[in-house]
């Protein structure tokens, strides 16, 4: 989960699709004319710069986790480009850690493209063109009926400094599942949470509005609710889930410019990007590749179906279990094997686990450093060693596909979190798994190859009743609207 909540970062969009819901405030001091004026004063808004906070809390059996998401927002309403910036900040177990994220979204030629700072690690992406001026200028117009029935505050409340009126009310959820149907979102691993049947569900809102200017000034989301479901794939109680997000200023950016160093980092790599063969000539996969990922011609003719397993009944080390991964190429879930080879203990084997740690720590930014864990006596870190296989039918461009990386989380199969070892409590977050890097970011992935993979996760001295789930959609869905699967692995 802590994998889950960390790609939770590529929601920094978010910010610039919640704009877009500000499309409609004043005339008198009434929440329809507000609301009208407002709409009709955005529509001459060339731009915006706002902050967008989002605080969660989760918690089981008396322990909580937290998560807390900063960000900085510039955008270009006509065009929808953006530099958003900010941090991301996890505590779970009593360990606190933070990520810088960074992302800039511009028009070059005729295509939208990302670039996006993931670990310290510059990359691009192309973005289809549709889901942009939505993101810039349609929201509201789709779900403005929503804020009908608004009511307005007696007193007015300050934002910025300055005297805003303010609306309260609620939003229908299916404003919520239209932000998320971002490829952002799904790579976070949140469109699950919302399908065709939450559209009753309804999120209560406040929106203040700029005295002076009838201007957009905060927007607040109590998204509590709406991603209760979260418990059902995390094991864990949603106590708080609240986006904000505050205007600071109008029309004071007049472009979004990706710098230059940025720019030179990403030449040559792209998601979607009609590149030239001649860029990847030193990429073609060869046998030095295919070496260091394993065999491309793994044997899964004896792989069991993910649905075939069960948290008291897992997959065993080094079996083959079918489920599926998104395809960024013609964003589809596909057949993809998955195999976990063996699970090591740092009192089983210390050598082994500061090897792994020491590997992770060359490759990856965020560096791992078991002192600063501050574990429990009876908590040890555990790595845990995997393999996928993705069949040579799977899309991808030429120049490779995206790391096909899985979602773990270690679960006590008799459901709740992890007694002690002296059984006076109950520990929550010694599941997540946290992925290791096993290679350089310069090394592509291609259909057709075994990769070996690796996590690390937290777990009682000596306790074996877990088994590690991962979830999937049916293979060919194009949306998370359908039956969100479980699979399961055994760790011992």
């Amino acid at each position: 989960m802590k994998k889950r909540m960390k790609k939770l970062a590529t929601l920094g969009i978010v910010a610039m699709m919640v704009m877009a819901m500000a499309a409609g405030c004043g005339k008198k001091a009434t929440p329809e004319s507000l609301l009208t004026d407002m709409n009709k004063k955005l529509k001459d808004i060339k731009s915006t710069e706002a902050n967008m906070v989002l605080n969660m809390e989760m918690s089981q059996e008396g322990q909580t986790a937290e998560m807390n998401i900063e960000m900085e927002a510039e955008t270009i309403m006509k065009t929808g480009e953006s530099h958003t910036e900010g941090e991301v900040g996890m505590k779970i177990m009593g360990q606190s850690a933070s990520t810088e994220v960074e992302s800039y979204v511009v028009k070059e030629d005729d295509d939208y493209i990302n670039y996006i700072n993931q670990e310290g690690k510059w990359k691009k992406e192309k973005i289809d063109e549709d889901e942009m001026t939505k993101a810039s200028t349609d929201l509201f117009d789709e779900f403005g009926e929503s804020f009908e029935k608004f009511k307005l505050s007696e007193d007015l409340v300050k934002v910025n400094d300055k005297e805003c009126f303010e609306l309260k009310g609620e939003v229908s959820s299916e404003i919520m599942e239209y932000m998320l149907s971002s490829d952002m979102s799904k790579e976070a691993d949140l469109d699950k949470y919302l399908s065709g049947e939450d559209e009753d569900i309804k999120v209560p809102c406040t929106l203040s509005i700029y005295k002076d200017k009838i201007l957009p000034a905060k927007i607040t989301l109590d998204m509590k609710e709406i991603f209760g479901k979260m418990s059902e794939t995390t094991g864990m109680d949603i106590e708080k889930f609240k986006l904000e997000v505050s205007y600071d200023d109008f029309n004071k950016v007049k472009k979004i410019e990706v710098p230059k160093d940025v720019l030179k980092e990403t030449e040559g790599f792209g998601s979607g990007l009609d590149l030239d063969d001649d860029d990847f000539e030193s990429n073609e996969k060869d046998d030095d590749n295919q070496s260091s990922s394993g065999s491309a011609n793994t044997n899964v003719s004896d792989a069991v179906d993910m649905t075939n397993t069960t948290i008291t009944s897992p997959a065993p080390l080094n079996k083959w279990v079918k489920t599926t991964r998104y395809a960024t190429e013609d964003k589809v879930y596909h057949t993809v094997y998955v195999r976990i080879n063996k699970v090591t203990t740092m009192s089983e084997d210390a050598n082994y686990v500061n090897q792994a740690i020491q590997q992770h720590n060359q490759f990856g930014t965020r560096k791992i450093d078991v002192n600063q864990m501050k574990l429990p006596s009876d908590v040890e870190l555990c790595v845990f060693d995997y393999e996928v296989m993705v069949p040579k039918e799977f899309p991808a461009p030429d120049y490779g596909m995206v790391e096909p990386d899985i979602s773990f989380t270690a679960k006590n199969v008799k459901g709740g979190g992890v007694p002690s070892a002296d059984g006076t409590q109950t520990y929550i977050g010694l599941g997540s798994v946290t992925e290791m890097k096993v290679r350089s970011d310069e090394e592509k992935f291609y259909p057709g190859n075994t990769y070996k993979m690796r996590g690390c996760f937290s777990m009682v001295k000596g306790f074996k009743d877990y088994a590690f789930e991962a979830t999937a959609y049916p293979e060919g869905q194009s949306t998370s609207g359908g039956t969100l699967l479980k699979g399961y692995w055994a760790g011992h």
